[in-house]
């Protein structure tokens, strides 16, 4: 998701977004790109019924 973006977002919500996840900041595209590459990649290939919670420390589901 692009925040930035217009349509996503109304400019006054800009710049909070990311503000209510533990870490205090929106996750950049290089920070949850190295979990789907190493799902992708052999280096994962005895791994079934996995989720990577790239999150920002956020708990889901538990």
């Amino acid at each position: 998701m692009n925040a930035f973006d217009p349509c996503l977002l109304p400019p006054d919500e800009v710049t909070s977004f990311g503000n209510s996840v533990p870490l205090g900041i929106p996750g950049q595209p290089n920070e949850v790109a190295p979990s789907m590459l190493f799902l992708a990649c052999e280096d994962a290939s005895h791994m079934t019924g996995q989720i990577l919670h790239s999150n920002g420390g956020d708990l889901i589901g538990g």
